[in-house]
């Protein structure tokens, strides 16, 4: 539980706090505000965060839309240099700005018609919503995608596979297995749209470009709708800052509204700045924060929603009161047998919590419905072979930023072992991970922290503070943490760290506060579509990814990633571009794909071994081919892992 802090500590300032200020000025700029957009970024600026070294990194859409806003507007502020506001340079950053669209597209930029034509054929006809599924693997499905690719199927689409900004791996990810495919599927109709749109304002094609401004207008709640029309300095000359301001009328906004809208949000962004974040539920007893929990969760998840990714007849079951989720309490009998069997002995704040509710169904933390803290007769502890090699985070995972050369490189977990909190860990009627983490993995994280720490200069020790603060309260709290605990889940590939259970519970009161918006990634994560099955169906328990090894900015998504990828994590590589030095392998397996698969280039030979396929049939391999099993191996493996 936080602290309490005297009134001269410099606050916390998260990176996720400077993010949300910066894509609120980009939304207000977009709807004519400019001027109130310039107000809230100088909200950091006047705290000596510059905004735009921060979005040169993590959000890049911010400067070419303000940098085009001003110039649109002639209301440039005296904090940006006039070097920066030459004609040279805004060209430069139309150029990078453009980026933006075609990455998703395989042509080649050119202000013409026909140009125009096939983004707007890639908008409409580019990636299919499922793709035709293998036998699951994720590496089956990048070979999937990169054949359609090759045949067209894709209309003048660039290769789904990459190379990609890593901010849209998770996206593509869930395409490929068909978990929730939408907003990647989104990003290249957005992409389409924005070229097109581009070219028909610079050709004064003025009809075409009012018909495409308005589709635009009508996919707002998309991915990167918004985002990727401000890189469009066409449209911030053409349509965006003229007086008339059409856009509001497209979105049936009255402009009276927005200022009041405007200086709401400045107030937020200079509270939050100087007085730290609010909790809402900070200071509520474990008993409360498990009934606001139950409460929200019965209001606030939209079931409907998530039912329309579950196989028909397979519907969710739903609580029927705001106690819902609530279960029949353990006993102190029951807490020590739970102790006795695990060989510790438990946090104390977990043990108040099961003497109020053996457990929580699940919960809704305003994306998806996680199975977090199951009942004391499931918690056990758990080999995590899927998380070997990854490291474990005890700040966010991703801060401090990379680009502030104060990187933490936790180190890596060897034969992780963890009490887990949500139970068996291959359930495959239950989402989401949480672990109890002891002190075998907890003190070599702590350790480096500290000796890291007093290596740092003054400014970064500050930064290193701040963030320690947002998450454990002060360093102290942090320097004597007894216990980890982190949650983690399959889809997000984020390890997520907590101060105590009251901690973690209060932040899920607050997260199931959120209500359905269509702007929302609400989705059920155990359930994937493809186009060769009739109805979903259950995504394999070995669909484990982490990418915290990942530190480019840009990244190729080739088969050389996810053959990196299945080292790491329980991914079975069933399709994977290898080269068979050993000279033997399956070839049972070999065969199934060989005539549909042997043109495919190898991104990246792998060394593959000596192990034989699993049903023993030796087949002579000796050119760099493209590998599968055959289904008696499939379920041979599967089996082996116990699945």
């Amino acid at each position: 539980m936080a602290t309490s802090r005297s009134e001269d500590v410099e606050p916390s300032i998260s990176d996720l706090t400077i993010r949300r200020i910066i894509q609120t000025a980009v939304n207000f700029a977009v709807v004519g505000e400019v001027d109130g957009a310039t107000k809230l970024l100088e909200t950091l600026t006047t705290r000596g965060i510059d905004p735009f070294q921060y979005s040169d990194f993590e959000y890049l859409f911010l400067k070419p839309c303000m940098f085009f806003a001003w110039e649109a507007t002639s209301s440039w502020p005296s904090w940006v240099p006039e070097e920066e506001r030459t004609e040279e340079k805004l060209q430069e950053l139309e150029l990078e700005g453009r980026k933006h669209w075609l990455e998703r597209f395989s042509q080649e930029w050119d202000v013409t018609e026909e140009i125009a034509q096939k983004a707007l054929d890639m908008a409409y006809n580019g990636l299919t919503t499922n793709l035709p599924d293998y036998n699951g693997t994720l590496a089956g499905q990048v070979i999937q995608a990169e054949v359609m690719t090759a045949n067209g199927d894709f209309s003048y689409s660039a290769s789904p596979n990459g190379p990609m900004a890593i901010r849209y791996m998770k996206k593509a990810m869930w395409w490929r297995q068909g978990i929730f495919p939408y907003p990647f599927v989104q990003l290249y109709r957005t992409s389409g749209l924005m070229i097109a749109l581009d070219i028909y304002l610079r050709l004064d094609k003025e009809e075409e470009a009012q018909e495409l401004f308005k589709k635009v207008c009508d996919r707002f709640h998309t991915e990167e709708q918004i985002e990727q029309l401000v890189c469009s300095r066409a449209a911030w000359k053409q349509i965006l800052a003229v007086p008339e301001r059409p856009l509001l009328d497209f979105l049936n906004i009255h402009a009276a509204k927005l200022r009041p809208a405007v200086s709401r949000a400045c107030q937020m962004a200079e509270s939050r700045l100087q007085a730290g974040p609010r909790r809402r539920y900070a200071g509520q007893t474990i008993e409360k924060l498990v009934h606001i929990i139950s409460e929200n969760t019965f209001k606030n998840c939209p079931y409907d929603r998530l039912d329309a990714y579950r196989p028909r007849g397979n519907l969710r079951a739903r609580p029927q009161s705001s106690n819902g989720l609530i279960r029949r309490r353990c006993y102190v009998a029951g807490i020590r047998a739970l102790e006795d069997r695990l060989g510790v002995t438990l946090p104390e704040d977990y043990k108040e919590f099961l003497s109020i509710t053996n457990g929580l169904d699940s919960m809704w933390d305003g994306q998806n419905l996680v199975d977090y803290l199951a009942g004391a007769q499931e918690v056990n502890w758990q080999e995590l072979d899927f998380l070997e090699g990854n490291e474990l985070p005890l700040l966010n995972d991703g801060e401090p930023l990379a680009w502030t050369k104060n990187i933490l490189e936790w180190p890596k977990m060897e034969k992780p072992r963890c009490i887990c909190l949500s139970g068996d860990i291959n359930h495959q009627e239950k989402a989401g991970h949480f672990f109890l983490v002891g002190q075998d993995l907890l003190h070599p994280a702590k350790d480096y922290f500290f000796k890291t720490y007093e290596q740092r200069d003054e400014a970064q020790r500050r930064e290193l503070d701040r963030l320690v603060q947002e998450t454990y309260g002060s360093m102290e709290d942090f320097r004597n943490l007894e216990w980890g605990l982190v949650s983690w889940t399959a889809w997000e590939f984020t390890v997520y760290p907590y101060n105590r259970l009251r901690d973690f519970l209060e932040q899920m009161a607050e997260a199931s506060l959120r209500q359905e918006r269509p702007w929302l990634n609400m989705f059920e994560p155990r359930f994937r579509r493809t186009t060769n099955t009739d109805d979903a169906f259950i995504v394999p328990k070995t669909f484990h990814i982490s990418t915290k090894h990942i530190k480019d900015q840009d990244i190729s998504f080739k088969l050389d990633l996810y053959d990196n990828l299945a080292k790491k994590t329980r991914l079975d590589p069933a399709i994977m571009c290898t080269k068979v030095q050993r000279k033997y392998s399956c070839r049972k397996c070999y065969l199934l794909l060989k005539d549909e698969w042997e043109e495919i280039p190898c991104a990246k030979a792998r060394e593959k071994g000596g192990a034989m396929g699993a049903c023993g049939n030796p087949a002579l391999i000796d050119r760099k081919e493209i590998e599968t099993i055959c289904d008696e191996c499939f379920k041979k493996q599967k089996k082996k892992r116990g699945f």
